[in-house]
């Protein structure tokens, strides 16, 4: 099986050039740095095994030579400095690990980010935040060993926790809709009267709504818009993509192929037709955060979506890139950054506004499927 997924993939890649624009201009650091995030992501969720650390370990790495990207930048020999990184978080990777033997994972997490608060709001020095990154990073991918978890089963338990979350929405549902949103009353054990049967508009539409609107708060918050950008500077320092586009295929693992394109409102009328087409290979890639919730009410495992949306982003990328190269200067390349969005005056705002767009989304979903 596995086997013949890789074929399949390397089916896809040779179709893409065979399309490709300008099959002599791709970029091969954007198509090897693209399938291998994708395949380091598959490592990291998919197995049930050592080889899960392994990913973990190898992302960590990746994570702090990007934290210290500056610093290595202006040193010479680059190598020396890349070697000593690894080699002392490598080190420190150790130490923790035989400490959380012994103390609680919690206590060592919560004393880190103590630290790093009394140093962003008090001591405020700047030379030691990239230490302190490292640290929190090695902790937080030492852990899952130290306890003996795999990637699957954390991301079980994330998948696990956000079907439980999502299905909060069953309480409204149920109080607008009464026996038409409650399961049992779907398929009963009995024969003098069928059931309902599964309706779609009173379970799936209403779980729409209730994400849109959880959503909404999280963008006020500040909180998706940091969670974007940290993503898209990453995935643009590794490939090599400028960041308008890498920005837009990052929030396309979180919000809709119309949402997120308005992340990058202010470059798209200078924006390359290359650029064009791989933040609309992006939307097609990964699913809407409200129609990740309508699959997850459908019984769908939540896991696999997230997993699915998580490896296609840096996916998409390369694909965009192979069927149009780019061939002229960016205007954002090598730069990453989040615009200022339109923000409600208060969280309730905020929250109106997006169970607005999240019944705007369900009745559009409910059209289309009529």
């Amino acid at each position: 099986m596995k086997l013949i997924s890789l074929l399949g993939l390397l089916v896809l890649l040779f179709i893409a050039w065979l399309i490709s624009y300008h099959k002599d201009k791709v970029n091969l650091r954007t198509v090897l740095w693209g399938l291998f995030l994708q395949f380091l992501f598959a490592l990291i969720i998919l197995q049930k095994s050592a080889v899960s650390w392994i990913g973990m370990a190898i992302f960590a790495m990746l994570l702090i030579i990007y934290v210290f990207r500056d610093i290595i930048k202006a040193a010479w020999p680059k190598f020396i400095w890349i070697a000593g990184i690894v080699l002392g978080a490598a080190m420190i990777s150790v130490i923790f690990f035989f400490l959380m033997k012994v103390i609680p994972v919690s206590l060592i997490f919560l004393f880190i980010l103590v630290i790093m608060l009394v140093n962003k709001y008090f001591i405020k020095y700047e030379s030691v935040k990239p230490y302190l990154s490292a640290i929190l990073i090695v902790s937080i991918f030492t852990a899952p060993a130290a306890l003996g978890i795999y990637g699957q089963e954390i991301f079980q338990t994330f998948s696990d926790g956000v079907a439980k979350f999502l299905s909060l929405s069953r309480y409204g549902a149920e109080f607008l809709f009464g026996n038409l949103a409650r399961p049992e009353y779907f398929f009963p054990q009995n024969t003098a009267w069928p059931g309902f049967g599964y309706l779609f508009a009173f379970v799936v539409l209403p779980t729409i709504i209730f994400f849109g609107g959880f959503m909404a708060i999280l963008y006020h918050y500040g909180i998706m818009q940091k969670l974007v950008e940290t993503m898209a500077k990453f995935m643009s320092w590794t490939m090599g993509t400028s960041g308008a586009e890498t920005l837009s295929c990052s929030a396309n693992i979180f919000v809709g192929q119309t949402e997120a394109p308005l992340l990058i409102k202010p470059f798209l009328n200078e924006m390359t037709e290359s650029e064009l087409l791989t933040v609309m290979v992006g939307g097609f890639a990964t699913i809407a955060g409200g129609v990740l919730a309508g699959y997850i009410a459908m019984g769908v495992d939540a896991g696999h979506l997230v997993a699915a949306s998580v490896m296609s982003a840096p996916a998409a990328l390369v694909m965009g890139k192979i069927i149009y190269p780019e061939i002229k200067e960016s205007k954002t390349l090598g730069m990453v950054k989040m615009p200022q969005m339109e923000r409600a005056q208060n969280v309730l705002g905020a929250l109106s506004n997006g169970i607005t767009d999240g019944l705007k989304l369900a009745v559009n979903v409910g059209a289309m499927l009529l």
